[in-house]
């Protein structure tokens, strides 16, 4: 039997990006680098990521019972004061999703879930600045995870 996720893609990929060092959890204070946050950011700090859920795909159908095998869909939005700070954190990101994660475990509340890869890396999306009023530079990269909830 198939357990369904009971957080989002977006939710899941954040506490593992936290987890693998690639950003900070932002409920724990002080604030560390790259706080990880999800759909929606803070006006402060500058040097922060979001994750949010978008399209991902769909692989079919398992033969034994049917359960739909899919990849999840991710953006990540990197926003820094400087565009090359954003520029090379995406790539390390980038770098992190290829080759550093493979069966990652995430607990979230009661829920644990292993992310088995990310997949579909997208290249880095230089969107400009968020506002003229804030001069800071937004990146974003897409991606796809192939995602389990094991209890």
């Amino acid at each position: 039997m198939t357990l369904l996720l009971l957080h989002s893609a977006a939710d899941i990929s954040s506490r593992a990006i936290a987890l693998g060092g690639q950003g900070s959890d932002p409920e724990v204070l002080p604030l560390g680098n790259w706080p990880v946050y999800v759909d929606m950011e803070p006006d402060t700090p500058d040097e922060l990521l979001t994750c949010k859920d978008t399209t991902g795909t769909d692989h079919g159908r398992t033969m034994p019972d049917g359960a739909i095998v899919q990849h999840y869909g991710i953006q990540v939005v990197i926003r820094s004061m400087d565009k090359l700070d954003g520029y090379q954190k995406t790539q390390a990101l980038r770098h992190w999703f290829a080759e550093e994660v493979y069966q990652a475990s995430v607990t979230i509340d009661t829920a644990t879930y292993i992310i088995h890869c990310f997949a579909k890396i997208g290249q880095t999306l230089s969107v400009g600045l968020d506002s003229p009023h804030t001069m800071r530079w937004l990146h974003t990269l897409n991606v796809q995870a192939a995602i389990r909830r094991v209890s």
